[in-house]
């Protein structure tokens, strides 16, 4: 992680905890395909950056 990412979403996983979602700046970044997902927290995060 560099500096100024923010750790949006982790994963407690089998192996440890996993970032799966960070942002920095105007750039977004998952590590699975949200669109793909009922959830629609992320898009509305997105849709929210935008305004």
């Amino acid at each position: 992680m560099g500096e100024g990412v923010r750790v949006l979403a982790r994963l407690d996983a089998d192996r440890g905890e996993r970032i799966v979602a960070v942002r920095q700046g105007n750039v977004l970044a998952t590590s699975f395909h949200p669109e793909l997902t009922p959830d629609l927290r992320l898009h509305q995060y997105f849709l929210d950056m935008l305004a």
